[in-house]
């Protein structure tokens, strides 16, 4: 297949997702959106764009140029990765067959988040334009229907996991010496970003709280860099226990593994979400996971089966979950090997993908190709 992708091409999501289908021989191209762009190894970039929003003087002329492209190029599928400008743009253009990824800000938050309904307009023309569309969690697959898609042309592919690098069992002795954690340091790891939307506050409160019964554990915030890291690294100086947080930066894909397995409970209380690879990466490695009570993350997990579920933006219950799990060490096992095995049988990334080879095929088949 002849697959051109209209994503950002700086994302590790686009990346695995793109490289899975060079690695098995398809012919692949990507156009990219914003200022910073990135290479990837075997992909031909056709051109970068800085924007493709309304009202911008660059959206008609970035509109004709990539369908200029897209005629040159002759593609078996063009696909839009993330519906808000990136798929705008892949279904404005009129080819088909046309393919859809949404990742979750682009339908749960942005359509009415947008000041001019033109913005919610053409998310919904999108969504009706696509010949296949594909979302991240159910949830995410629910709230497309929502917003005007087939139910029938709606499909979930998850973001899914590398078992093969993130697995159960992995030593990250090399790890915890090179952060200076001792062995006996019980880790509670967050790395969701440093803005509003995840609750860092938190989870910085549950943490004094946590010292009380727990002095030895250890909260690490990784993927540092968002708006609210200052304010986050004066809260856990005002409250005494900035000695007890590691702010680490942000890693690569490939240094993920090992920060998963130091992790003995793994934090992510966004205010929404879709299905977060983060959550599932670290639950293949073993850490106990502690989520908001939100649709897509409950996918995953189940209150007391697997992990624990509190109320977003609940401090005390937070405080409550990770105790309650912190003083039940079989518990704990028993949650990490079940989470490991959920994870291998059904978020698999080559799973996925597969999955979704099988998807272009049958559009293909079903569609014409062309304008």
């Amino acid at each position: 297949m002849k697959i051109l992708y209209i994503a950002d091409s700086t994302s590790v999501h686009t990346k695995r997702w793109v490289s899975y289908f060079r690695d098995v021989g398809h012919d692949i191209s990507i156009i990219t959106l914003g200022k910073k762009r990135e290479s990837i190894s075997g992909i031909r970039h056709l051109a970068n764009f800085d924007q493709f929003y309304y009202g911008s003087p660059l959206f008609l002329p970035v509109l004709f140029q990539v369908r200029r492209i897209v005629q040159k190029e002759k593609p078996d599928i063009v696909h839009g990765h993330f519906v808000h400008q990136y798929g705008w743009l892949a279904a404005l253009i009129g080819f088909h067959p046309l393919v859809i990824t949404a990742w979750g800000t682009d339908i749960l938050n942005l359509p009415d988040a947008s000041r001019l309904k033109l913005g919610k307009y053409l998310t919904q023309y999108t969504l009706k334009k696509a010949d296949l569309l594909t979302g991240t969690s159910e949830h995410l697959k629910r709230e497309m229907i929502r917003l005007g898609a087939r139910a029938d042309n709606v499909h979930t592919i998850f973001w899914g996991v590398d078992i093969d690098r993130f697995q159960f069992d992995l030593d990250a002795t090399a790890l915890r010496t090179e952060l200076g954690i001792a062995p006996d340091r019980i880790v509670i790891l967050s790395n969701r970003n440093q803005s509003e939307l995840y609750n860092n506050d938190i989870v910085i409160e549950a943490m004094c709280q946590v010292l009380k019964s727990f002095p030895r554990a250890i909260l690490i915030l990784q993927n540092t860099g968002g708006t609210l890291e200052p304010q986050l690294k004066s809260l856990a100086k005002k409250t005494g226990i900035a000695d007890s947080i590691l702010f680490l930066p942000q890693y690569s894909h490939e240094q993920l593994p090992a920060l998963y397995a130091l992790a003995d409970i793994y934090v992510s209380v966004p205010s929404w979400d879709a299905g977060p690879v983060s959550l599932k990466e670290a639950m293949a490695c073993g850490a106990v996971p502690v989520i908001s009570d939100l649709p897509g993350p409950r996918e995953w997990v189940a209150d007391e089966v697997n992990g624990r579920i509190v109320p977003v933006r609940n401090s005390q219950m937070l405080t409550d979950a990770i105790i309650e799990l912190l003083l039940d060490k079989d518990k704990l096992e028993r949650y990490s090997t079940y989470n490991w095995r959920l994870i291998r049988d059904k978020a698999a990334h080559i799973d996925q993908m597969r999955k979704m080879e099988s998807l272009y095929m049958k559009v293909i088949s079903n569609k014409g190709i062309g304008y």
